[in-house]
């Protein structure tokens, strides 16, 4: 394995948010920043860079690349050390109770709707095994988890009909790219 230095973010592809999403009551939570917490210690990045990545990744956030400008080494590891309790308190800080019964989800403040979030996705022999692995991790902290296959995706952005989708950061500046960054 050779090492390759890109514009790329460190751990780049990872699971963007809405935070303008149609439903209201989704965007109150996809942007608080501690259901966002949540679902990133959430997952075993571990388990992932060894099933998906074949052990060739390094855990991590997406992040500049050391050297790149806006390097931070916080940034690095911000929301990555993998912890189903603490994400579990986060969000019982900011859904309804949840029981934590074997196929039961929790519940949207002031709601009876689920804590679900709708990933589009344009390619499944690529992204479904992310889908698959997400399902299962946040199902432990009771958020359920669908896709959406839509080939357009990117058009479908652009007229603010994504929940969620799974994100690359390639920018050698967030004062170039913004809107790869900034919400």
């Amino acid at each position: 394995v050779v090492s390759w230095s890109t514009l790329d973010w460190q751990g780049a592809f990872g699971l963007a948010l809405c935070q303008t999403a149609k439903d209201l009551d989704k965007r109150a939570l996809f942007q608080d920043a501690r259901f966002r917490e949540a679902l990133s210690i959430a997952v075993d990045r571990n388990l992932l860079n060894m099933t998906l990545m074949n052990g060739q990744s390094r855990p991590q956030q997406a992040a500049p690349s050391p050297g790149a400008l806006g390097y931070d080494p916080e940034w690095l590891t911000k929301w990555t050390e993998y912890n189903v309790e603490r994400a579990n308190q986060l969000l019982d800080e900011i859904t309804e109770p949840w029981d934590r019964k074997e196929g039961t989800y929790r519940k949207m403040k002031g709601t009876n709707r689920d804590v679900e979030i709708v990933i589009s996705i344009s390619d499944p022999s690529v992204e479904g095994n992310y889908i698959t692995l997400l399902q299962s991790a946040y199902k432990a902290i009771g958020v359920k988890v669908l896709d959406k296959v839509d080939p357009e995706v990117m058009k479908s952005v652009l007229t603010n009909d994504v929940e969620a989708k799974f994100e690359g950061v390639s920018i050698t500046s967030p004062a170039i790219r913004p809107d790869q960054i900034v919400p």
